[in-house]
């Protein structure tokens, strides 16, 4: 038996499809129809069978998933919480890079902790990171925007953009 929850977004011309079967397997599976092409990304994890929590190891969309800024954010639940360590993957221009991340604490509360790497977009052509730290999901310190060039073999900061004092 499977159940299939339909999801439409219209705004940017996004449709999204959430499957659950009895195993609790979830894929979210996210079109994107841009210039008369389709493409597929197929992200998920697993469903604790009692208590319906995210458990194991998930691929989740961000939702700044376009088609030429994919981004995913692959990590770990444990009891529906997010813990150890996350990564934030772009793919672009047919390549994975991996260009941010950090940790969650692994009490069970979910909380960020640590040195993070976020990623921002502010558009198709403008990509940032925000570098800095977490204690107990609140910014601290001095936190550094950086603009960054995907045109060369690594991607690399080629500007820091601002810098805020939490």
């Amino acid at each position: 038996m499977v159940t299939i929850k339909m999801e439409k977004k219209q705004v940017d011309g996004i449709f999204g499809l959430k499957m659950k079967k009895l195993t609790k397997r979830c894929t979210n599976t996210l079109y994107s129809f841009c210039q008369n092409l389709i493409f597929k990304f197929s992200g998920g994890g697993l469903y604790d069978d009692i208590d319906e929590y995210k458990t194991g190891q998930w691929i989740e969309i961000s939702y700044n998933f376009f088609y030429d800024q994919q981004v995913t954010l692959n990590g770990e639940y444990q009891n529906g919480k997010k813990v150890g360590r996350w990564d934030i993957w772009i793919k672009h221009d047919e390549i994975n890079k991996k260009i941010g991340g950090g940790f969650y604490d692994d009490s069970g509360h979910g909380h960020q902790v640590g040195k993070w790497v976020e990623f921002q977009s502010k558009g198709f052509d403008e990509i940032y990171t925000s570098n800095g730290l977490y204690c107990k999901s609140k910014k601290v310190g001095l936190w550094e925007i950086n603009s960054i060039n995907f045109n060369v073999q690594e991607y690399q900061t080629i500007q820091v953009v601002e810098i805020y004092m939490y």
